[in-house]
């Protein structure tokens, strides 16, 4: 991806149907960070309607606090970038649920599971 020329990529941290988030590293401040990209080409500009859809997502996130919750990432400014949607946001070192499940061998232990409840729960609650 070309337009990534200003940052250097770590590593890609997960990849679904609608975007995919890679790990950078700024090339000039030396910040690292995770880029979320959209997988969809943006064919028409500001005005297509997959790009319109993604920025109604960061105003929501923005309207949410923006990081003023531990458990809701903060995002940066979001850009079309070679007809990529990209947004910046902070990086969070650790691992997701889905992740966090099948390294489990067995259950999962009960302080896990209330964690995981407070802190999911607390991000709902302040939505």
């Amino acid at each position: 991806m070309a337009f990534l020329g200003e940052y250097t990529l770590i590593d890609e941290l997960g990849q679904g149907g609608y975007a995919t988030v890679y790990k950078v590293r700024h090339n000039k401040l030396g910040y690292v960070r995770a880029i979320c990209v959209l997988n969809a080409i943006i064919a028409h500009g500001e005005s297509d309607p997959i790009y319109q859809k993604f920025l109604d997502e960061c105003r929501l996130l923005l309207r949410l606090g923006n990081g003023n919750h531990p458990n809701i990432v903060h995002i940066y400014q979001p850009l079309l970038k070679e007809q990529r949607a990209v947004v910046e946001m902070d990086y969070v070192d650790g691992k997701d649920l889905f992740h966090y499940l099948m390294q489990q061998r067995s259950f999962v232990p009960v302080k896990d599971v209330l964690r995981l409840l407070m802190e999911i729960g607390g991000a709902l609650a302040y939505c």
